[in-house]
């Protein structure tokens, strides 16, 4: 799969994207093959495909236990412990979530 970019509306100039080519492959590389500075920490790019199937397995039967018997889910957090979740509740369900209906909704309140 290739990424395109389309500049023509943006105040860079082709000859200034392709000046950033070289360093951009060799960040593409070094993420990839875990050899840049804080590559303990890439282990998100193979998720895809290489993650606990096992751990996932549980999550599922966890959310599904959740959406069948309780009627509110209270989310706890300050700051960045909150965040995750918040992100995630807000892209995977629209703004009046917790205003529909019980059927609407396929699962409880998320406050």
């Amino acid at each position: 799969m290739e990424l395109k970019f389309n500049y023509s509306n943006a105040m860079i100039k082709e000859h200034e994207i392709q000046g950033f080519e070289k360093m951009i492959e060799v960040a593409h590389d070094m993420l990839h093959n875990k050899t840049g500075l804080g590559n303990e920490y890439v282990g998100w790019v193979d998720l895809p495909v290489n993650y606990d199937k096992d751990e996932f397995a549980r999550i599922k039967a966890a959310a599904k236990k959740i959406q069948e018997k309780a009627e509110v889910l209270i989310v706890i957090g300050i700051g960045g412990s909150y965040l995750g979740a918040k992100s995630a509740i807000e892209g995977l369900s629209n703004v009046f979530y917790n205003l529909q209906d019980n059927k609407k909704r396929k699962g409880p309140q998320i406050l």
